[in-house]
């Protein structure tokens, strides 16, 4: 065979001087000030998701990443919006399905907030926060009210995932995930997560391996919940008892997520089986 010659190339086009006068000769020339170094801020960046740590001594990074946390947000969005869908069937449960998951919503955003790492929708977190918990408030009935309030948000929601800027109210108080749900609305959470979500998944090996991707979603979500419900505002967060017990569940959860990333069957049982002893620690204890 003949050696081939260089690919063909489109030729370079003729611009007009009408359009040449439109641009500089050279727009370094035009810059004022010293050049940013891009790469020293990622640096920095990079240091502060190792170093910097929140108030309870654990970055929010070492237990949910960038993508678990848009990804969680954007599912309890798509789930508001089919909630707002029918109004006889908002009116009758709908309106208290809508009050959890816009408080949901507003821990998430508080995270989104407080994140280490560069993550979407930081511009606009705290703004959300304060107007899902606003909104979630107005959802305690279901009335006409509500309902309007609801598909509004949902509607400012859907804007905020097209990569669009909502106008939204000032976030009223610290902008933590403080008071962002009671501590019900992330339990319920956390009880979907182990119970409906990972537990199936790891009944066999073959569960796992189709799973493994969605068990390490949710045991970052147990992870990051079993930080949230730790904060001040939430009940018992100043009991040493059960600040323990949370801080096993979140440990035990954060060492499920690593198995499942690494596609260990054997560890994600064994960390699968602490997350559940510390949830029955807990309940024995808290419950009664």
């Amino acid at each position: 065979m003949g050696k081939e010659g260089p690919a063909p190339r489109a030729k370079p086009p003729q611009w007009s001087q009408e359009v040449l006068d439109v641009f500089f000769d050279d727009a370094r020339e035009q810059l004022v000030g010293d050049r940013p170094d891009f790469l020293a801020h990622s640096e920095q960046v990079a240091t502060a998701a190792e170093d910097a740590p929140n108030e309870k001594g654990q970055a929010w990074s070492t237990l949910i990443d960038a993508d678990t946390l848009t990804t969680e947000i954007k599912r309890v969005v798509n789930q508001i919006a089919r909630t707002v869908l029918r109004e006889g069937a908002f009116k009758s449960e709908g309106h208290r399905l809508c009050q959890r998951d816009f408080r949901l919503l507003a821990i998430w955003f508080g995270v989104v907030v407080e994140f280490e790492k560069e993550v979407r929708w930081q511009q606009n977190a705290g703004a959300m926060r304060a107007y899902l918990l606003a909104t979630a408030e107005i959802c305690e009935e279901g009335n006409d009210k509500s309902l309007a309030a609801a598909q509004e948000a949902s509607e400012v929601l859907a804007e905020l995932m097209r990569g669009q800027s909502p106008t939204l109210p000032s976030p009223s108080g610290a902008n933590s995930t403080e008071e962002a749900a009671d501590l019900g609305d992330s339990m319920q959470r956390m009880k979907l997560a182990s119970e409906e979500k990972i537990a199936p998944a790891l009944v066999r090996g073959r569960e796992f391996r189709k799973g493994r991707n969605e068990i390490a979603h949710e045991a970052q979500i147990l992870a990051a919940l079993a930080r949230v419900v730790r904060q001040e505002g939430y009940e018992y967060s100043d009991d040493e008892v059960y600040f323990e017990y949370a801080q096993q569940l979140q440990q035990a959860a954060v060492d499920l997520a690593e198995a499942a990333k690494s596609g260990n069957f054997e560890a994600a049982e064994q960390a699968s089986e602490q997350v559940k002893q510390s949830c029955v620690n807990c309940h024995e204890d808290y419950r009664g």
